[in-house]
């Protein structure tokens, strides 16, 4: 049965929820991953609330199958149905179908009675939680056979950072690979924030500028304990793309260095954004500066 076209044509296998007839029709999307919501070649459609719409929720979550009506009664009504839930459930469904039709889908073809209950024909194609679902299915291959720039693509990763976390003699430790085209730098049983720091080193070799260092003032803001200043100095002092590390100023919080780096300050931001230790803060407005503050302890990887 083809019901609708998916969001963007194509990639759908079977039978699909809209208007019946030609597979040129109007694109019903179902959003569930969040505020449930019927899209229609891209707009939203009003739909009724309460209980058709926990309806509505139950079966695109069973989608493709035949969900019962105790089950359903379960579901909408939280264990507590009342008596004469099977009438009410069949006034819910005709309030749903009819609300279906008026947004474009074809009620009928699209929630079926099937005994015990109900059954909704949807592609995943047409749902963002059948989307999601091949999307992760996809990635999980890729991942198990190791190609891990086609199962970023999604995301246009320039590269990527993946970490097995297992229990060491002193906490948790990181296997890393970095992954950046053909090239792969493990880090065998590191520590969590290396991984971080070998990605930020990496980018520092790529954005770098050839040539003689730049000079650029930094202010840090919320370096609030001795710890946090031992912090961010330890952790400028092990950036590949800093020749230089010198402390201006200490005052009230804010500390103040003079670094000579390799590249523009674009890329000096990027890189040392990347720890886990420092953000950006506020944008400055004086060139050859960069302003950034502490991330909390507890908050880094």
């Amino acid at each position: 049965m083809m019901a609708a076209r998916p969001p963007g044509g194509g990639d759908n296998g079977g039978g699909s929820a809209g208007n019946s007839g030609d597979s040129g029709g109007s694109a019903v999307d179902f959003r569930i991953l969040g505020p449930l919501d019927i899209l229609v070649d891209g707009t939203s459609q009003a739909m009724p609330g309460g209980k058709p719409k926990g309806l509505l929720a139950v079966l695109l979550i069973n989608r493709n199958r035949v969900v019962s009506a105790d089950a359903i009664a379960d579901a909408i009504w939280d264990g507590d149905s009342p008596a004469s839930y099977l009438g009410i459930l069949q006034v819910y469904m005709s309030t749903l179908r009819r609300s279906l039709r008026t947004a474009g889908a074809d009620g009928q073809a699209v929630i079926t009675t099937q005994a015990p209950g109900y059954r909704l024909s949807a592609d995943d194609a047409c749902l963002d939680l059948g989307r999601f679902t091949r999307w992760m299915a996809a990635g999980n291959e890729l991942l198990r056979a190791e190609r891990f720039a086609e199962a970023s693509a999604r995301y246009r990763a320039d590269a990527v950072l993946i970490g097995h976390v297992r229990p060491g003699t002193f906490g948790n430790e990181v296997e890393w690979l970095f992954v950046h085209g053909v090239e792969r730098q493990a880090l065998p049983r590191a520590g969590i924030r290396d991984g971080l720091d070998v990605a930020a080193d990496r980018y520092a070799a790529d954005l770098s500028t050839i040539g003689g260092a730049s000079v650029t003032m930094l202010t840090v803001h919320n370096v609030s304990t001795p710890a946090d200043y031992g912090r961010v100095v330890s952790y400028l002092e092990r950036q590949s793309i800093l020749e230089s590390v010198d402390v201006e100023s200490f005052d009230n919080g804010t500390l103040g260095l003079r670094v000579a780096a390799r590249g523009d300050a674009r890329v000096l931001e990027r890189v040392l954004a990347l720890g886990g230790v420092l953000r950006p803060a506020a944008a400055t407005s004086a060139v050859g500066s960069l302003a950034f503050e502490v991330v909390p302890d507890g908050l880094s990887p």
